[in-house]
């Protein structure tokens, strides 16, 4: 059996100069931080299952225009879910 967690953290960044609309006001992203993990077991030689959960925080990515207190968009990315069985012979 093998599990692993990952924490993924992005601080704040410069999105973009333009494309919002603003006129030139430089668009930036909030701090963002992702937990991430997955179980691996070998059922047998032949079968092992794995489970998987990405953005199990269910975080939301922010973005604004010159300052935090004018939000721009709200992007939630949902947890996702995945189990898979694999077999080799």
């Amino acid at each position: 059996m093998t599990a692993r967690l990952a924490w993924s953290w992005r601080s704040r960044y410069l999105d973009t100069t333009f494309g919002s609309g603003a006129n030139g006001i430089p668009q930036y992203a909030n701090p963002y931080a992702s937990l991430d993990a997955s179980v691996n077991v070998n059922i047998n030689r032949h079968l092992a299952l794995s489970v998987d959960a990405v953005n199990v925080n269910n975080r939301m990515n922010v973005t604004y225009i010159g300052t935090p207190s004018q939000p721009l968009q709200y992007q939630l990315n949902d947890r996702r879910f995945g189990v898979s069985l694999r077999a080799t012979y």
